[in-house]
């Protein structure tokens, strides 16, 4: 069980893991209104949650926003329904990425969450830090494709080093509920990161990691570019995959 740090005003609580408590976490740091006020914004990026990436002092941070997808998005893009604290997204997303960070794995350092209250129903945030230099997966290979610097053996070397990556997750029963192109990283050193751990759990079996592999192969599908790079990599992952770490 994964002791995570409540302090609350009011209706809002600040959710934060013991490794980074001491940051001072306070409703300015979750509005992109006051940080893009102080200059403290450097970029953004869109998706189901929206993105603010934040340069406080000498570290770099990440702010989202949960939003809903699919169905449930056209009643409400961003509120979720109150069943408690501990079952609120921000909470299971730090407790899941401070277990995997102690574990060693690669994901990026959980900072804090917010949740909102709203009667029945909240909305909320979370801050990680950010990968300094990364870009997904898709990039890296899209920029290959596109004549980029990255010879073929380099990569080979990031196609066999995501499927170990993976294994190592999947070897310790981590699922990440949203496995796609786009949610793998590649620092500049080529360290494989997996980000986005919204609805990720532990003590997944067989079965479900199966099909988090199957979204994963879909998602390469989708764009044609990249499907016809992952005709030639997508075998080296899943045998390096099928390895294990």
């Amino acid at each position: 069980m994964v002791h995570l740090d409540v302090r609350a005003q009011g209706a809002t609580y600040f959710i934060s893991p013991p490794i980074t408590s001491s940051h001072e976490v306070s409703s300015k740091l979750f509005n992109p209104q006051w940080l893009e006020a102080q200059a403290l914004i450097e970029g953004t990026a869109q998706g189901r949650a929206a993105a603010w990436f934040i340069r406080l002092k000498d570290e770099q941070l990440v702010l989202r926003h949960y939003r809903r997808g699919g169905l449930p998005a056209r009643f409400s893009n961003d509120r979720f329904l109150w069943i408690g604290l501990r079952r609120s997204r921000p909470w299971r997303e730090l407790s899941v990425l401070s277990r995997l960070h102690a574990l060693g794995l690669p994901v990026p350092v959980p900072i804090a969450g917010r949740v909102q209250k709203k009667t029945v129903s909240y909305t909320a945030d979370i801050i990680t830090r950010r990968i300094p230099g990364a870009r997904s997966l898709a990039d890296f290979m899209l920029a290959s494709y596109f004549g980029d610097t990255h010879d073929q053996n380099a990569r080979d070397d990031i196609w066999r080093e995501t499927g170990r990556v993976i294994r190592a997750f999947h070897a310790i029963g981590a699922h990440h509920a949203d496995l796609n192109v786009r949610n793998i990283l590649i620092d500049e050193q080529r360290k494989v990161w997996l980000i986005d751990w919204d609805r990720g759990r532990l003590n997944a079996g067989a079965a479900i990691q199966s099909r988090s592999m199957a979204r994963l192969r879909r998602s390469l599908s989708r764009e044609a570019e990249l499907e016809s790079i992952a005709r030639q990599g997508w075998p080296l992952l899943m045998s390096a995959y099928s390895r294990g770490p």
